[in-house]
């Protein structure tokens, strides 16, 4: 990856690029069915998946006091080996291919009656996200993902307080992803809010 400074420091860019490659993947045993029923209930470290992809991060200050940051990451997440054939090329199960935030804060400065007011408000917004089921390989198993945040807070001297807004639309949201043998599935909360206090010794 690499990192740079531009317009003496007021704005950052990092550029990194990966791949890594887990080998030795619990991937279900065809060899050994269960004696009983005959089902396939037992697993093998045989199979390998394949994660590559590009982060991109900008920070910096749009006008005076407005600052932003932007972070997006695409990543190709692939089943590369397994003791099912018919699965190899299949993306892993709960990879998200896009993900893009944004976050945007303007604080009033000094010299007014409301110096030290901070406003805030950004979103994550998720794309391409495969199935929680390995054999399904649609482009996006996953309905796509956005949730917009915002708060408010004021900073007087070593004392701050902000009021944080997640889901500011109340949107019905959840995750999840292979467990073991299983899926879980995670619902976020709706609308809700949490109140920070700080002061600084």
């Amino acid at each position: 990856g690499i990192k740079k400074d531009w317009m003496g420091g007021k704005w950052n860019t990092t550029l990194s690029a990966y791949q890594i490659t887990q080998n030795n993947v619990l991937t279900t045993d065809l060899e050994h069915p269960d004696p009983n029923t005959g089902q396939f209930i037992y697993s093998t470290q045989t199979g390998q998946q394949q994660v590559k992809g590009v982060e991109v991060d900008v920070k910096g200050e749009i006008v005076k006091n407005l600052q932003v940051v932007v972070n997006y990451a695409f990543t190709e997440a692939k089943i590369t080996k397994d003791s099912r054939p018919e699965i190899v090329g299949n993306s892993v199960a709960g990879a998200t291919k896009h993900i893009h935030n944004t976050w945007l804060t303007y604080k009033i400065g000094n010299g007014t009656t409301l110096q030290g007011l901070k406003f805030s408000l950004g979103y994550q917004y998720q794309a391409g996200r495969s199935s929680w089921y390995v054999f399904d390989n649609s482009e996006n198993g996953l309905p796509d993902y956005f949730r917009l945040d915002g708060g408010i807070g004021h900073t007087t001297g070593k004392f701050s307080i902000n009021l944080l807004v997640n889901n500011i639309l109340n949107e019905y949201l959840y995750t999840g992803a292979p467990y073991g043998n299983m899926y879980y599935w995670q619902t976020e909360p709706k609308r809700n809010y949490r109140v920070n206090i700080a002061y600084r010794f």
